[in-house]
């Protein structure tokens, strides 16, 4: 995505903060501190489960990133923006990944993260992502 003035460098950082955590939860690592951990957080996750507050989405998360390793993914953005202290990043993730343990195998997903600052961070709000077939 193009950069326009500070909200355009401020949403480059969230990509590039959003593809490390892909390539952390992807390696088998939930990444729990970069969600918000209160009853607002909602997950469709990319396996099929959803869930609502932080008991729910943290062992969905965990279950998730149990099932991957050695993975590297790309975040493609196709769209986003800051609006105040709520932002949006839509775009497709791909790349190869274990699943299950079995050998290195594509994926591509569809994904939309909501964010919500916090305390000066950009915390996840919601995750929807969907795997394309």
């Amino acid at each position: 995505m193009e950069s326009q003035g500070q909200i355009g460098s401020e949403l480059d950082d969230l990509v590039r903060s959003h593809e490390a955590h892909n390539n952390r939860f992807f390696n088998g690592d939930p990444d729990f501190e970069i969600w918000a951990q209160d009853d607002a957080v909602t997950l469709h996750g990319g396996f099929g489960e959803s869930g609502r507050g932080w008991a729910q989405v943290q062992r969905i998360l965990r279950g998730a990133a149990s099932r991957l390793s050695e993975g590297r993914m790309t975040f493609t953005p196709i769209g986003g923006q800051i609006m105040g202290d709520l932002a949006y990043l839509v775009g497709l993730e791909q790349g190869t990944v274990r699943l299950n343990g079995g050998p290195p195998q594509p994926m591509k997903l569809k994904v939309t993260t909501i964010l919500r600052r916090s305390e000066g961070r950009w915390l996840r709000l919601h995750r929807h992502g969907e795997i394309v077939r």
